[in-house]
């Protein structure tokens, strides 16, 4: 069965996304792999393994989880619920961004005040909600494995993803878990994205003005983007 998600991803034509994409590895627009850049210190197999996961997921941020649609709703009713909400939404800045650790895994995470960030997530989590299904039991059994707290745990519940609303935090996943690895190798992997990255960061503030529904066609398979939507209103 086919998951959705909301997510945030940089415009094509903005210097985040070609830099996004060759980090990852992988370009969740047009499904093409890409040469990810030369680390330092970081063998070009490991920088690979290191980054499977995000590539996996295309480069973004999370807006809305992923989610089942209810029986009886098709990619369609997606779609036009993207439509829908971007035609009351408002561009807003992201400000400025910069490489960090986010609990054991690397991010891109704005460094100013966030609120207006989380606000648009919450209302995408509740807009969009009316489309998911409940989680399975397998789903939310492998989620719950996870170290969650009891509001994550509730959040889980409630809206099938534990990273909502107090918890939500706005960012561009990097890596996988760098848990495992010797600290000079998470240094290095961490030098080398606020390099590869100061050229976007430099060239144009990250503004939000758009959505974009991602599709993962099968369980396990890479997540692929379907459209963008950008939204109706200005600033």
């Amino acid at each position: 069965m086919s998951r959705y998600a909301i997510y945030f991803s940089p415009a094509s034509n903005s210097p985040w996304w070609p830099a996004g994409c060759a980090w990852l590895g992988r370009d969740a627009e047009t499904g093409l792999e890409i040469a990810q850049p030369m680390l330092p210190a970081i063998p070009t197999a490991l920088f690979r393994e290191m980054t499977s996961t995000p590539r996996r997921y295309g480069f973004h941020a999370t807006l809305k989880g992923p989610f089942l649609l209810k029986p009886g709703l098709g990619e369609q009713a997606v779609l036009n619920a993207a439509r829908g909400f971007c035609a009351g939404a408002s561009s807003l800045s992201v400000g400025r961004l910069e490489v960090v650790f986010l609990r054991d895994f690397l991010a891109l995470r704005p460094s100013g005040d966030e609120h207006a960030l989380s606000r648009l997530a919450m209302d995408c989590v509740r807009y969009f909600d009316d489309l998911r299904q409940a989680p399975m039991p397998a789903e939310l059994a492998s989620k719950n494995k996870q170290p969650l707290s009891d509001r994550q745990r509730q959040n889980l519940l409630r809206w099938g993803y534990p990273y909502v609303d107090e918890d939500f935090r706005f960012h561009f996943t990097l890596s996988n878990s760098l848990a495992g690895y010797e600290d000079k190798i998470r240094q290095a992997l961490h030098t080398g994205a606020c390099n590869w990255f100061a050229h976007a960061a430099g060239a144009i503030p990250m503004h939000i003005d758009s959505i974009a529904v991602f599709i993962e066609p099968a369980p396990g398979t890479a997540f692929r983007m379907l459209r963008r939507f950008e939204f109706a209103a200005g600033q």
